[in-house]
Protein backbone atom coordinates (compact mmCIF):
# COMPACT_ATOMS: atom_id res chain seq x y z
CA UNK A 1 0.00 0.00 0.00
CA UNK A 2 2.80 2.41 0.87
CA UNK A 3 4.63 1.69 -2.39
CA UNK A 4 1.41 2.27 -4.33
CA UNK A 5 0.84 5.56 -2.50
CA UNK A 6 4.38 6.71 -3.23
CA UNK A 7 3.98 5.88 -6.93
CA UNK A 8 0.72 7.87 -7.06
CA UNK A 9 2.40 10.82 -5.34
CA UNK A 10 5.34 10.70 -7.76
CA UNK A 11 2.93 10.62 -10.72
CA UNK A 12 0.95 13.57 -9.36
CA UNK A 13 4.13 15.55 -8.75
CA UNK A 14 5.44 14.90 -12.27
CA UNK A 15 2.14 15.82 -13.90
CA UNK A 16 1.72 18.96 -11.80
CA UNK A 17 5.30 19.99 -12.61
CA UNK A 18 4.69 19.49 -16.35
CA UNK A 19 1.44 21.46 -16.21
CA UNK A 20 3.00 24.37 -14.31
CA UNK A 21 6.22 24.68 -16.37
CA UNK A 22 6.55 27.02 -19.38
CA UNK A 23 4.78 25.50 -22.38
CA UNK A 24 6.84 26.97 -25.18
CA UNK A 25 10.21 25.98 -23.73
CA UNK A 26 12.92 25.73 -26.39
CA UNK A 27 11.37 25.27 -29.81
CA UNK A 28 13.35 23.17 -32.27
CA UNK A 29 12.59 21.66 -35.68
CA UNK A 30 10.88 18.30 -35.12
CA UNK A 31 9.38 15.64 -37.35
CA UNK A 32 5.91 15.23 -35.83
CA UNK A 33 5.48 11.82 -37.49
CA UNK A 34 8.69 10.44 -35.95
CA UNK A 35 7.88 11.94 -32.55
CA UNK A 36 4.39 10.37 -32.58
CA UNK A 37 5.88 7.03 -33.65
CA UNK A 38 8.32 7.15 -30.72
CA UNK A 39 5.54 8.01 -28.27
CA UNK A 40 3.41 5.10 -29.55
CA UNK A 41 6.28 2.57 -29.40
CA UNK A 42 5.76 1.54 -25.73
CA UNK A 43 2.26 0.32 -26.69
CA UNK A 44 2.92 -2.57 -29.12
CA UNK A 45 -0.31 -4.05 -30.44
CA UNK A 46 -2.35 -1.26 -28.84
CA UNK A 47 -1.70 1.53 -31.36
CA UNK A 48 -2.47 1.39 -35.08
CA UNK A 49 -0.29 4.13 -36.59
CA UNK A 50 -0.97 5.99 -39.82
CA UNK A 51 1.01 8.98 -41.06
CA UNK A 52 1.95 11.05 -44.06
CA UNK A 53 5.41 12.31 -43.40
CA UNK A 54 7.80 13.64 -42.55
CA UNK A 55 5.84 16.60 -41.16
CA UNK A 56 8.06 19.28 -39.67
CA UNK A 57 7.08 21.61 -36.83
CA UNK A 58 8.97 23.97 -34.49
CA UNK A 59 8.10 23.03 -30.93
CA UNK A 60 9.49 22.08 -27.55
CA UNK A 61 10.26 18.35 -27.83
CA UNK A 62 9.58 17.54 -24.18
CA UNK A 63 6.23 19.32 -23.99
CA UNK A 64 5.01 18.08 -27.38
CA UNK A 65 6.00 14.47 -26.72
CA UNK A 66 4.30 14.71 -23.31
CA UNK A 67 1.09 15.94 -24.95
CA UNK A 68 1.21 13.15 -27.54
CA UNK A 69 1.83 10.59 -24.81
CA UNK A 70 -1.22 11.87 -22.92
CA UNK A 71 -3.38 11.47 -26.03
CA UNK A 72 -2.19 7.91 -26.65
CA UNK A 73 -2.26 6.82 -23.02
CA UNK A 74 -5.73 8.27 -22.48
CA UNK A 75 -7.02 6.49 -25.59
CA UNK A 76 -5.48 3.14 -24.65
CA UNK A 77 -6.87 3.39 -21.12
CA UNK A 78 -10.32 4.34 -22.44
CA UNK A 79 -10.45 1.35 -24.77
CA UNK A 80 -7.73 0.22 -27.12
CA UNK A 81 -6.39 -0.51 -29.51
CA UNK A 82 -6.35 3.08 -30.68
CA UNK A 83 -5.88 4.52 -34.15
CA UNK A 84 -3.23 7.25 -34.15
CA UNK A 85 -3.10 9.42 -37.26
CA UNK A 86 -0.68 12.26 -38.07
CA UNK A 87 -1.34 14.33 -41.20
CA UNK A 88 -1.61 17.75 -42.79
CA UNK A 89 -5.04 19.25 -42.21
CA UNK A 90 -6.57 22.71 -42.69
CA UNK A 91 -3.24 24.50 -43.12
CA UNK A 92 -1.65 22.84 -40.10
CA UNK A 93 -0.69 19.48 -38.65
CA UNK A 94 -3.19 17.18 -36.99
CA UNK A 95 -2.68 14.33 -34.53
CA UNK A 96 -5.85 12.37 -34.05
CA UNK A 97 -6.35 9.46 -31.67
CA UNK A 98 -9.49 7.30 -31.95
CA UNK A 99 -10.27 4.93 -29.12
CA UNK A 100 -12.79 2.10 -28.83
CA UNK A 101 -14.01 2.90 -25.32
CA UNK A 102 -17.44 3.95 -24.11
CA UNK A 103 -17.04 7.59 -25.16
CA UNK A 104 -17.54 10.67 -23.01
CA UNK A 105 -20.61 10.90 -20.79
CA UNK A 106 -22.76 13.91 -21.66
CA UNK A 107 -22.46 15.32 -18.14
CA UNK A 108 -18.64 15.32 -18.41
CA UNK A 109 -18.15 16.75 -21.90
CA UNK A 110 -17.80 20.38 -20.80
CA UNK A 111 -15.20 19.51 -18.14
CA UNK A 112 -12.86 17.31 -20.18
CA UNK A 113 -9.45 18.97 -20.45
CA UNK A 114 -9.95 21.14 -17.37
CA UNK A 115 -7.18 20.85 -14.77
CA UNK A 116 -7.87 18.26 -12.06
CA UNK A 117 -11.07 16.94 -13.66
CA UNK A 118 -10.95 13.18 -14.10
CA UNK A 119 -13.31 10.25 -14.26
CA UNK A 120 -10.50 7.79 -13.51
CA UNK A 121 -10.13 6.36 -10.02
CA UNK A 122 -6.37 6.92 -10.18
CA UNK A 123 -6.17 9.90 -12.51
CA UNK A 124 -4.90 13.39 -11.77
CA UNK A 125 -6.90 15.31 -14.34
CA UNK A 126 -3.77 16.92 -15.73
CA UNK A 127 -3.08 14.75 -18.79
CA UNK A 128 -5.60 16.23 -21.21
CA UNK A 129 -5.26 19.62 -19.50
CA UNK A 130 -1.60 19.70 -20.61
CA UNK A 131 -2.66 18.86 -24.18
CA UNK A 132 -5.19 21.70 -24.12
CA UNK A 133 -2.58 24.05 -22.62
CA UNK A 134 -0.01 23.17 -25.30
CA UNK A 135 -2.55 23.68 -28.08
CA UNK A 136 -3.41 27.16 -26.77
CA UNK A 137 0.27 28.13 -26.40
CA UNK A 138 0.94 27.29 -30.07
CA UNK A 139 -2.30 28.90 -31.33
CA UNK A 140 -3.68 25.46 -32.08
CA UNK A 141 -6.69 23.60 -30.76
CA UNK A 142 -7.60 20.47 -28.86
CA UNK A 143 -10.93 18.70 -29.20
CA UNK A 144 -12.33 15.51 -27.73
CA UNK A 145 -15.59 14.19 -29.13
CA UNK A 146 -17.64 11.02 -29.13
CA UNK A 147 -17.50 9.01 -32.33
CA UNK A 148 -20.59 7.72 -34.08
CA UNK A 149 -20.83 4.04 -33.25
CA UNK A 150 -18.81 4.34 -30.02
CA UNK A 151 -15.49 5.49 -28.70
CA UNK A 152 -13.98 8.95 -28.66
CA UNK A 153 -11.73 10.96 -30.93
CA UNK A 154 -9.08 13.26 -29.45
CA UNK A 155 -7.52 15.75 -31.86
CA UNK A 156 -4.56 18.07 -31.48
CA UNK A 157 -4.18 20.57 -34.33
CA UNK A 158 -1.15 22.83 -34.57
CA UNK A 159 -0.39 25.45 -37.21
CA UNK A 160 2.37 24.59 -39.68
CA UNK A 161 5.58 26.59 -39.57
Amino acid sequence: YQQDSLEQLAKLTAEFSAYSSPVLGRPEPLDLVELARQVASPYPGQVEFAAQGPLMINADRTRLSGALLNLVKNGVEAGGPVELEVCRHEGGLRVRCHDRGPGIAVEHQAQVGEPFFTTKARGTGLGLATVKQLAAAYQGRFTLENRPGGGASAELWLPSP
